[in-house]
């Protein structure tokens, strides 16, 4: 027996320290808990060994779902149709999606370009493309407003074609050739025949 200051000391080893307080081998001690959270089950205190299980899941029981639950699962128990604007099925595993007809809006068309036209100048078979004013005018061998129609004398009236042309000829003068009249041809005509002696009959 040990005295420390009067009062008698006992000393213990590792082993009989370790079983006075309640510690395991490990140093852990034997009220230490293992707490659990539904699913989980088989939580308490370390003093003796513990099985920490989950239960299989049901229609009342939350739990791990089996491979053979899983699988009925994906096969019929997730979406199995596609409807709307894109429709698919129904049908289990793969299902080809099909753009509904008429449910493709300008709305849902990317955005144009300003001034373009949706056609196809490739002369092909191809997706459509955004064609510029001048492109479209070329794919319909248009004449472009900007078109000139010259004209040279006694002609007048020529100019472009963003708008409509009026195309005349001036009267003739003595100065300037141009149209001439029924009367003033057959006066001419026998002005000229009687100068050489002669009329001719209108």
């Amino acid at each position: 027996m040990h005295v420390l200051d009067g009062a008698p000391l006992r000393v213990w080893n590792l082993s009989q320290a370790q079983d006075k307080l309640g510690i395991t081998a490990g140093g852990v001690p034997a009220t230490r808990l293992i707490n659990t959270a539904a699913p989980l089950t088989g939580g308490g205190d370390l003093s003796v060994d513990r099985t920490h299980s989950i239960p299989q899941a049901s229609a009342v029981q939350d739990g791990y779902l089996s491979a053979a639950d899983f699988a009925a699962f994906v096969a019929g128990a997730g979406m199995n149709q596609l409807t709307g604007d894109v429709t698919a099925g129904p049908g289990s595993g793969s299902q080809v999606a099909t753009i509904a007809a008429d449910a493709v809006t300008n709305a849902k068309l990317s955005d144009m370009p300003a001034t373009t036209l949706k056609g196809n100048n490739t002369g092909g078979a191809a997706n459509p493309l955004d064609l510029t004013v001048a492109q479209v005018i070329t794919l319909l061998n248009a004449v472009v407003a900007t078109r000139l129609i010259n004209t040279t004398a006694p002609i007048t009236g020529g100019g472009v074609l963003s708008s409509d042309l009026t195309l005349a000829i001036s009267a003739a003068t003595a100065s300037a050739a141009g149209s001439q009249s029924a009367v003033d041809f057959v006066q001419e005509r026998n002005a000229i025949a009687m100068h050489r002696g002669g009329m001719y009959m209108s």
